[in-house]
């Protein structure tokens, strides 16, 4: 490696440093990219630092090095870009909000409740909202029925949002949750007319 191209390698890596760090400056403080681009710069900093040090003989060895740590910050950018990814699919889930699931229980079958409450459920999960499922509120088979409801309403008053599944008017306990949920000003999802509606 002659000399002139050597210093061009140390001008090349002292200007992509440069844009790096003014990069950093600018790109939106919450988003990963500031990590891929930090990685860069320490690993570049760090090089530069080598290479100024370094004799003629050591020069291809240095180059050589740089090279499998350009190979290294793909392996970590990639990896980056996977967690943005997953960071940006879950953005829209963490500024939704709980959302507690309000429908008939008693009376009816239980297995058939179980499946309706936890198709609502996953509706509620692929919108964006993190759903509060009353049929799993960790209560043994054997609770009564004022204990399902005293840890219902425990569990209500920690969301966002409540949503009244179909013919929720015909069950006392829906009743119950809809007048605490109104109460404390959450909004309220209705299925069966697809609606919001915040009452005041």
């Amino acid at each position: 490696m002659k000399k002139k191209d050597f210093n061009a390698m140390i001008a090349e890596l002292e200007t992509t440093l440069k844009v790096m760090k003014e990069k950093y400056v600018v790109i939106d403080p919450k988003s990963t990219y500031p990590l891929k681009i930090k990685i860069k710069i320490l690993v570049i900093e760090y090089f530069l630092g080598v290479a100024k040090k370094i004799n003629k003989k050591d020069i291809q060895v240095t180059k050589e090095l740089i090279e499998l740590y350009k190979e290294r910050i793909k392996i970590l950018e990639d990896d980056i870009d996977q967690l943005e990814d997953i960071r940006n699919k879950s953005i829209k889930f963490e500024n939704k909000g709980r959302i507690y699931i309000s429908g008939p229980i008693s009376g009816h079958n239980i297995e058939e409740r179980r499946k309706a409450f936890k198709e609502i459920q996953s509706q509620l999960e692929a919108q964006g909202y993190d759903p509060v499922n009353p049929m799993e509120n960790g209560l043994p088979a054997e609770a009564t029925t004022h204990e399902h409801m005293k840890r219902d309403i425990e569990l209500l008053m920690t969301c966002d949002y409540i949503y009244m599944m179909r013919r929720w008017t015909h069950s006392k306990g829906c009743k119950v949750e809809f007048d605490v949920a109104t109460a404390i000003g959450l909004p309220v999802f209705f299925e069966e007319s697809g609606e919001l509606i915040e009452f005041e």
